[in-house]
């Protein structure tokens, strides 16, 4: 086998793992966070729990509202309270929004509005929080205060 073909192997095997990772707060929470950084509602709503798609918590990060690209940098995940049914996950990260420029069409109070802006960089030094999760029809998902957990 030659060293490119063992690279693709492995590369395949990493996705593969990934894609199959274990249903665990920790692993939803980093898909959760993923799916936010992209501004994937669809993605967003695999892992949140269905209550919550109104929370903040199902909108993702708000400067994809306006089309600007961001990246959530060493994103650190750890689980501090864990029972059968729900789960605490602190997380912290850097944040970073580069953007030459946006445009974009919201609706707001039911009108249309398109939105420009000029270049746009911004850094967060450091962010942290607790995202809480529950078990839903056996499967770990982000839930919110609307859920009735706090």
């Amino acid at each position: 086998m030659g060293q490119a073909q063992g690279m693709r192997r492995l590369i395949y095997l990493t996705v593969l793992l990934a894609a199959c990772a274990p249903n665990t707060p920790d692993g939803v929470a980093r898909r959760y966070a993923h799916a936010a950084e992209k501004g994937d509602a669809d993605a967003i709503a695999k892992w949140i729990d269905p209550r919550c798609t109104d929370a903040p918590i199902g909108r993702g990060a708000p400067f994809h509202l306006l089309g600007m690209p961001t990246e959530v940098k060493d994103l650190a995940l750890t689980v501090t309270d864990q029972k059968p049914d729900k789960a605490t996950v602190h997380y912290s990260y850097q944040g970073v929004v580069d953007a030459k420029s946006a445009d974009h069409d919201l609706e707001v109070f039911g009108k249309d509005v398109k939105v420009t802006t000029g270049p746009v960089h911004a850094e967060v030094d450091h962010m942290s929080g607790d995202l809480r999760l529950m078990q839903i029809d056996g499967h770990w998902r982000v839930t919110c205060a609307l859920a009735g957990l706090r």
